[in-house]
């Protein structure tokens, strides 16, 4: 429902004592029915004002049918929102330390926009220059004693926290808060082009999996986007002791 001068909107109910076989005026915008002409054209007036919001991305400055389209879209746009990408971006969440919520959408993109993650669905380029489709079975790390797979590792670096790319401490590719590490030096990151990922093609039958360097895998644009990001994490996040933390359910 949109949101009237940001607070929730209520619609009016109809009378009590309203008759079968009475003639009332009907906002077939806000399915609402009014007694007399000046409540309608009050309520007409009103929706046609800029004065809604919608409630699912915050966007104000809207006419009441806009703000109803807005959430539509945005309902639409999480419920196809790929479920193997939500866990492992809540994840990094939790590893940040940001008082903004554009902060954390921009981090969180930065990191993942170049990194795939164990069971995706993305698109590679083969050795013949053949687009196909593949789902993504295993990552495999630049070091031997390192795997994603679907996790992201990290460890509290004094008052940063560093998402890890590798077990190893001398490599990691952060997101992290704005305050900077103790020793006033930022760590060295694993470039996201030296990780490797073993994948399957979806629409041949009998192929075997093999293995793809980062290079030739990419997303479709409209499966993640900064946009796309940014309203799943308006769901699932909010302010918590002057910092973004996700949401404790009830």
């Amino acid at each position: 429902m949109p949101l009237l001068h940001r607070k929730p909107f209520v619609r009016q109910k109809p009378p009590l004592d309203l008759k079968p076989d009475e003639e009332v005026f009907l906002c077939k915008v806000t399915h609402e029915i009014f007694r007399t002409y000046d409540e309608f054209f009050e309520r007409t007036i009103l929706c046609n004002s800029l004065v809604w919001s919608c409630a699912v991305t915050g966007r104000p400055g809207l006419t009441y049918q806009e703000a109803v389209e807005s959430e539509r879209r945005a309902r639409q746009s999480l419920q196809s929102f790929p479920s193997v990408l939500v866990p492992p971006l809540l994840h990094l969440v939790t590893l940040t330390h940001r008082t903004r919520l554009h902060e954390i959408c921009d981090d969180i993109y930065s990191y993942v926009k170049e990194r795939f993650f164990a069971g995706e669905t993305v698109d590679v380029v083969g050795r013949a220059g053949v687009r196909q489709l593949c789902r993504i079975l295993e990552v495999q790390s630049p070091h031997s004693n390192g795997a994603l797979n679907g996790h992201v590792k990290h460890h509290m670096e004094g008052d940063a926290i560093v998402i890890s790319d590798s077990d190893e401490e001398g490599s990691s590719n952060s997101v992290k808060s704005p305050m900077p590490p103790l020793n006033g030096k930022k760590k060295a990151s694993i470039s996201p082009s030296v990780f490797k990922y073993k994948v399957l093609p979806l629409k041949m039958d009998g192929c075997e999996p093999f293995t793809a360097k980062a290079a030739q895998i990419s997303r479709k644009k409209s499966v993640f986007s900064r946009d796309r990001l940014k309203l799943l994490l308006k769901q699932h996040c909010e302010p918590q002791n002057g910092a973004i933390r996700l949401k404790v359910l009830p």
